[in-house]
């Protein structure tokens, strides 16, 4: 197994250090510690076999022989990380740590998101794959990221205008016309 660091992930730590981020810096390292370990915990229990861990300008990559584990164990993979970050962030507020646990919560929501190379991404396509084949399901998370993003933008232009409601419209139908199509 081979361990990296890239300049990139050396440039914005540096970076947040020069800015007076450090004590907040400190608690996101831990956050995002716990969130690899539970990555690394179930590489483990799935027995694949970790080939490297890189420190990148996006946070930490963790690769994995793939081909010795199936679609349900990729998309395990990928969730044991946000689910170990949301149960440090319960036991951070639990404890009184409630900065720590917002972090950690913040931390494992964002990876949720439906956006590869993100946790969500990666349970997404591997159950699509799962479902429908390879090329249906890229296709398939291409239309829902596209449509989750549509859904935000939506929400934020009905928060702003106070009533307007189209792009919302535009993204629901995105989402149900396929369903009704088949």
């Amino acid at each position: 197994m081979r361990i990296g660091i890239s300049a990139g992930f050396g440039i914005v730590t540096a970076l947040l250090l020069f800015l007076g981020a450090g004590d907040l810096l400190g608690l996101f390292l831990l956050a995002a510690a716990i969130h690899e370990l539970g990555h690394l915990a179930a590489i483990a229990l799935c027995r694949a076999r970790l080939t490297q861990i890189r420190l990148e300008l996006s946070g930490v990559a963790i690769y994995y022989d793939h081909s010795e584990v199936g679609y349900v164990a990729d998309a395990l993979i990928a969730f044991a990380g946000p689910l170990a970050g949301a149960i440090a962030a319960i036991a951070a507020a639990w404890l009184g740590f409630e900065q720590f646990a917002g972090i950690s919560l913040v931390l494992s929501a964002v990876n949720l998101l439906p956006a590869i190379p993100l946790d969500g991404g990666v349970i997404l396509r591997s159950l699509l794959t799962l479902a429908a084949g390879e090329r249906p399901a890229i296709l398939t998370a291409v239309h829902c990221m596209t449509c989750f993003g549509l859904l935000m933008l939506g929400l934020y232009v009905l928060y702003v205008t106070g009533g307007n409601f189209t792009c919302l419209l535009m993204a629901i139908c995105l989402l149900v016309l396929p369903l009704i199509r088949k």
